[in-house]
């Protein structure tokens, strides 16, 4: 089928090394060439059998008309495969009903693929999708020099995935990587649950736990480490090792644990953090500890090192638990001398503390274990600092009392009633030293009676 030239000469249709038509008695509108397997026909005229020809080459021409396939394949060996053009203008690659622009389709299971190829050590083979009549264009191009794929837009838009329809995941312009959400603030985000299976490193390559994170990190919504299911913002079963600094509530954290948050009212939830220990075995040897704190030194540590320190919210320091020495522990408060002022001796004495009632009770929670101390609302008619005031709900605010805070009041007691014990120790000295005197004159007056009386002895005798 090559190298054959159809021409027309006159009314002469006729192909090279073949057949020719008369086409003098054809009227020349409206006729329809057609191919039928082998056989060329001029409708109203003859037909040429192309069976035994060697091939055709048409060579170069410029259409003058459309070419109509009338259902036909467009095939490299007349056989139904090929190009397929339907009546929409459709294209089908290997497809007699192509339902888009383009359909590409290949049967007996194997692969259908487009192939775009490229030459060159930066050169690009690339699908390249853009508006008509537009500059905004998106790409995945393939570089064969260096090996790698790459999907890009050249516009401020950013790049979405969408599987059944639903927006999952994107990548936005700037190349933050939202997943659950359409707004990505950082490097990667994700909005709602999310699931890792093995080792997860945040800022490492190396992760040694379940989440390893080094460095800060920022999650919006809930976080689950070991399970898919997170109650909470960090929800972790198993072990976590963290290197850095980890913040809850604040992407600034300025310690290893940094807990921010605003919590305020006169509830139980209104702290920032909780520690709960959850277990319920009724047997009464068991513990059932909360927080363990290991910090200091194991020798004698000059330096005081705090366990817990207390900071009111403009940072002052106001109080502590410290190490003293190896084995014990101080708690303290702030006393400063050059924290206070107005400094005056207590009117507290020891008639307040002889005041204060002393009671055996049992706690309500703790039937037949019985306690000594104080009611709080009796202690507070008599030393109100050492109480704090509760409210209406006797569970979660009750009136307590600050044990510690009375020993102000025992010190000026012990002061009122050493005084006391000093004037009469006074007293009992001016006394003793008046029966001295006494003794003394008694003394004397008896040895004067003895004189008189020895005098008088002897006179008789004379």
């Amino acid at each position: 089928t090559d190298d054959q030239t159809l021409s027309l000469s006159g009314a002469m249709l006729s192909i090279e090394n073949g057949n020719a038509v008369n086409l003098s008695g054809i009227g020349t509108d409206d006729q329809t060439l057609s191919l039928s397997g082998t056989t060329l026909s001029i409708e109203g005229g003859n037909s040429v059998n192309l069976s035994t020809l060697p091939g055709d080459n048409l060579g170069n021409h410029t259409a003058t008309q459309n070419l109509a396939l009338n259902g036909k394949w467009l095939s490299g060996d007349g056989g139904n495969e090929g190009v397929f053009v339907d009546a929409n203008g459709n294209v089908g690659i290997g497809n007699s009903q192509p339902t888009a622009p383009l359909h590409v389709y290949r049967s007996g299971g194997e692969d259908a693929i487009i192939l775009i190829g490229a030459e060159g050590f930066e050169s690009e083979a690339r699908l390249e999708l853009s508006k008509v009549g537009g500059f905004a264009s998106a790409g995945i191009g393939y570089y064969p020099g260096n090996g790698f794929l790459r999907v890009r837009t050249n516009s401020n838009h950013p790049i979405v995935f969408e599987p059944n329809g639903l927006e999952a995941m994107r990548i936005a312009n700037n190349g933050n990587v939202g997943i659950g959400t359409i707004s990505p603030v950082n490097k990667l985000t994700v909005s709602g649950n999310a699931d890792f299976s093995g080792n997860v490193g945040i800022g490492t390559a190396n992760p040694v736990n379940e989440l390893t994170v080094s460095g800060n990190a920022d999650f919006t919504g809930n976080v689950g480490v070991g399970t898919s299911s997170p109650s909470n913002k960090l929800t972790v079963s198993g072990n976590a090792d963290f290197t850095g600094n980890v913040g809850i509530g604040t992407a600034s954290p300025a310690t290893l644990l940094h807990v921010e948050g605003a919590a305020s009212g006169s509830t139980s939830t209104d702290f920032v953090a909780t520690i709960k220990n959850t277990d319920t075995d009724a047997t009464n040897s068991t513990r059932y500890n909360g927080l363990k704190i290991q910090a200091g030194k194991d020798n004698n540590n000059g330096a005081n090192s705090r366990f817990i320190a207390f900071y009111r919210p403009d940072g002052a320091e106001i109080g502590t638990v410290r190490q003293d020495g190896a084995s014990t522990i101080n708690y303290s408060t702030s006393s400063d001398v050059r924290l206070k002022q107005h400094i005056v001796p207590t009117a507290y004495s020891l008639d307040d503390l002889l005041k204060i009632e002393v009671q055996d009770y049992e706690f309500r929670t703790e039937p037949g274990r019985k306690q000594t101390g104080f009611i709080a609302q009796d202690l507070y008619k008599v030393y109100p600092a050492a109480v704090s005031k509760g409210g209406d709900d006797v569970v979660t605010d009750p009136w307590m009392v600050d044990y510690g805070k009375l020993t102000p009041l025992l010190v000026k007691a012990v002061q009122d009633q050493q005084a006391t014990i000093d004037a009469q120790q006074k007293r009992i000295a001016e006394l003793e030293a008046q029966v001295a005197r006494i003794d003394q004159l008694e003394s004397l007056l008896l040895q004067m009676q003895q004189n008189l009386d020895n005098e008088k002895s002897e006179a008789s005798i004379k």
